[in-house]
């Protein structure tokens, strides 16, 4: 999304979410990540409902999963979130 190419962002976000989601299950902590990242990539077309929609079914999924489970899921985790407990925002979601 570095590119500020929103609605191309969320074609991929999408596919891999219906990828997540039959492979892994739908409360997988990639399903999770991906939901926040989809919810951003909205946010950035002004699309907001759609964008809290998506977003808060990623937080969900990602407040019910061990901090290390999400950590591991998000490629090894943030240092800063490890050290403040998991409230920090790391690259767009709330741990």
């Amino acid at each position: 999304m570095d590119r500020k190419q929103f609605p191309r962002a969320e074609r991929f976000y999408r596919a891999a979410l219906r990828l997540y989601i039959e492979t892994q299950g739908p409360e997988h902590v990639n399903v999770g990540i991906v939901e926040e990242k989809l919810g951003d990539a909205l946010l950035r077309q002004f699309r907001y409902r759609e964008a809290e929609e998506q977003t808060l079914a990623g937080y969900r999924i990602l407040a019910r999963l061990p901090s290390r489970e999400v950590f591991s899921g998000w490629g090894g985790g943030c240092r800063q979130c490890a050290r403040s407990g998991g409230q920090e925002v790391s690259g767009g979601a709330i741990f």
